[in-house]
């Protein structure tokens, strides 16, 4: 009999559609979920990058303090003839004043830690007893977003001190 569809062929073809359909949602409500961890964990790494830089490279020039941030290629925290994770406090205060809100070099300080323009930095150096020595934010902190902290500690002038590094 030609022309003819039976009961078993229709049962089959719905129940083939019903399981591509519930594959395919399955799949679209997924991805998303891996792009936002995904994201995440740029972030963390990104973080991370830039906490190494502060924390273990003097900069370029290493002197990048005294001819001015305009002129370093990369910034760096670490004292020129130190050992790792001391800091230089002329290097600290001179990256305090470019990133406080009134010299709006804030941008060209997030260029020279290798972030891209669209990157938000936060950097936030106390104290053990919480006493801030430094603080680098942008104008405005998004409440949105989740901010991943990478912690470090170093010594600045012979005080221990906790650097606080994120990049959302």
């Amino acid at each position: 009999m030609k022309g003819q569809v039976n009961i078993e062929f229709i049962l089959s073809v719905a129940i083939f559609i019903i399981v591509i359909a519930t594959l395919s949602f399955n799949i679209i409500n997924t991805v998303p979920l891996f792009h936002a961890e995904s994201a995440n964990e740029i972030k963390k790494s990104k973080s991370f990058q830039v906490s190494e830089l502060l924390v273990k490279d003097t900069g370029y020039p290493p002197d990048w303090h005294l001819r001015g941030i305009e002129n370093a290629d990369r910034l760096g925290l670490r004292m020129t003839n130190g050992d790792q994770s001391v800091l230089d406090w002329d290097k600290v205060t001179t990256l305090s004043y470019y990133c406080s809100p009134g010299t709006g070099s804030y941008d060209t300080v997030v260029e020279k830690l290798g972030l891209n323009a669209k990157d938000r930095l936060l950097i936030n150096i106390t104290d053990l007893n919480g006493q801030s020595v430094m603080e680098c934010f942008p104008p405005a902190i998004s409440e949105k977003e989740p901010i991943f902290w990478i912690y470090r500690f170093g010594l600045i002038n012979g005080w221990i001190v906790r650097i606080k590094v994120a990049v959302y």
